[in-house]
């Protein structure tokens, strides 16, 4: 199964407005990828999902129960800290992940992160990057 990555954007666009970070999320729970997180980025997760979705009136019940299960997710623990991003220092915790996880793509919508467009074997793309290339190698 395919490991990635994602941008706490990706999830709260995903869960907040749908649209192509949503139908990510939708091969997440299908089973169709592996999401990969380390501490930091669920930490991140959590704190967003709980300042900006509450804040709309959205339940985001299902997503938690599913992360919960740790169904389709693979928790890492990066050993090496990379500073690859110096303007927002906070985004090479996804660096961190998707390297230590050997993730094959970091999905974001982060134009400091998209700018690197691959570290070590990690490619960094958009969410309709990642969805052409899923469609076309799984047809």
């Amino acid at each position: 199964m395919l490991d990635v990555v994602l941008d706490t954007n990706i999830i709260i666009s995903g869960l907040g407005w749908g649209g192509i970070p949503g139908k990510i999320i939708d091969l997440w729970k299908k089973g169709k990828i592996n999401i990969c997180l380390s501490a930091e980025v669920l930490e991140e997760y959590l704190e967003l999902i709980d300042r900006v979705m509450s804040k709309a009136g959205e339940s985001c019940d299902w997503f938690l129960r599913l992360i919960e299960s740790g169904e389709h997710i693979r928790f890492v623990k990066p050993h090496r800290h990379f500073k690859i991003i110096t303007a927002d220092c906070d985004d090479n915790m996804f660096i961190d992940c998707a390297v230590e996880s050997r993730s094959m793509y970091l999905i974001t919508g982060d134009e400091h992160l998209l700018s690197v467009e691959k570290f070590k074997e990690v490619i960094i793309v958009s969410p309709a990057e990642f969805l052409g290339l899923y469609t076309r190698n799984n047809k």
